[in-house]
């Protein structure tokens, strides 16, 4: 009950959002999010503690309506900024002299958003395959397994899951960029900066991916160690880290297939990544020797299949530069952190000892030499080039520095 008007207050927040994020205007929906993020910790908070000696229960209710107020309030902050705006925004719009009737406008809406959301939807898509089969593929195998297992798969969920989705929710906010601006270009057949935006794009994502992964993998023990307090979920954590990568490559490459009006391609392909995902968890799951490490593997291979068809489609219909170098030289330069992650972290471990807060010590000195050594490499081996640099925020300045101490190529 608490949580249901959010219903109403997230679908009006997200058409204000989509409105100027057509627009490439990302400010207010950066603002809004601040305002919801913000409503739902400090409201949240106070009602549950507020609410505390009426039991548990209500206390819970209480920091579930924080959701609710969040979320209004960012409406009503949107909501104010269109207001504001909305002399300037339509006063250099012509007014459509014949508009199209209101059915057809719904039909042309509906063939969109169904697709749309259907691959937008990709982590609960997943989630749901692994809902419904891992716990009955343990369950047929418990008497032959040492744990029990609602405890293998709460481990996997609440631990190795939560900590891989977190990646690719920062990308999230590449591909709301990106779409309108693909779009436009491909609208008024601009193939020169469809393509240029296209593999600048892709190659953002996995390069910040990339390292993502690779820490993820080589200090997994340490990463669960100081969240958890146990690293029993740390080969779990290794296994489902290279999704990462195709996660983050999966959202991008959605976006792109989007904004070329492709919206039936992202679901045809997720449904073969589906269906290998099935199969694998239910010969891997439901197999004593590996039970709940096949689920990591289910989710790796769904995604790898999942990306590599969005990518075959989007260099047909973009003509993106996704060669051999694109994968190889980014690559490299995350064999190196890894690496560098391992041995730095291995001998702080072996000489300080590995008491809470000296993995603390030992997990940052490590990961802030990994991370010094990829970004290095990366430039080193050419894996961005300036042209890429120059797309960031104060690019050029960047490029000027690196051009200065002979770490960027042309």
């Amino acid at each position: 009950m608490a949580i249901a008007p959010s219903i109403l207050f997230v679908s009006m927040m997200s058409v204000y959002r989509g409105f100027f994020q057509g627009m490439s205007n990302m400010v207010p929906t950066a603002i809004s999010e601040v305002v919801e993020a913000s409503g739902k910790l400090i409201i949240g908070y106070v009602l549950a503690y507020l609410l505390l000696d009426k039991g548990l229960h209500i206390a819970a209710s209480g920091a579930v309506l924080g959701v609710t107020a969040g979320s209004l309030m960012s409406l009503i902050i949107l909501a104010l900024i269109h207001a504001k705006k909305k002399k300037s925004i339509y006063e250099n719009i012509e007014d459509t002299k014949d508009p199209a009737p209101v059915k057809t406008i719904l039909k042309k809406l509906l063939m969109i958003a169904i697709p749309v959301t259907i691959s937008a939807s990709v982590f609960t898509l997943t989630n749901m395959i692994d809902t419904v089969l891992i716990g009955r593929n343990l369950d047929s195998i418990k008497h032959l397994i040492s744990e029990s297992p609602v405890v293998l798969y709460g481990r996997y969920t609440s631990k190795a899951v939560v900590l891989y989705n977190m990646p690719p929710t920062l990308v999230m906010s590449l591909c709301l960029a990106l779409v309108p601006a693909i779009a436009r270009a491909f609208v008024v057949k601009d193939t020169k900066t469809v393509r240029v935006t296209t593999t600048q794009s892709l190659k953002a994502a996995y390069v910040f991916a990339l390292p993502c992964a690779v820490g993820l993998g080589t200090l997994a023990s340490p990463i669960l160690k100081i969240l958890f307090k146990t690293d029993d979920a740390a080969l779990l954590l290794q296994l489902i880290a290279p999704a990462v990568v195709f996660v983050s490559m999966v959202l991008v490459t959605n976006a792109i297939l989007q904004a070329t009006g492709n919206v039936l391609v992202p679901v045809a392909n997720i449904f073969v990544g589906g269906i290998a995902k099935v199969i694998i968890n239910y010969v891997l799951v439901s197999n004593p020797a590996i039970n709940i490490n096949g689920a990591p593997i289910g989710t790796t291979v769904c995604y790898f299949i999942y990306m590599f068809l969005n990518l075959i489609y989007i260099r047909k219909v973009t003509k993106a530069d996704i060669g051999i170098n694109f994968w190889i030289r980014p690559l490299l330069a995350a064999v190196v952190m890894g690496v560098v992650a391992y041995f730095v972290y291995g001998v702080l471990n072996g000489i300080l000892g590995d008491s809470f807060m000296i993995t603390i010590v030992n997990f940052v000195i490590a990961g802030g030499c990994s991370g010094i050594a990829y970004l290095l490499t990366l430039l080193v081996f050419g894996g961005v080039s300036k042209e890429d640099i120059l797309s960031f925020p104060k690019g050029e300045k960047i490029a000027e520095i690196l051009t200065k101490f002979k770490l960027l190529r042309g």
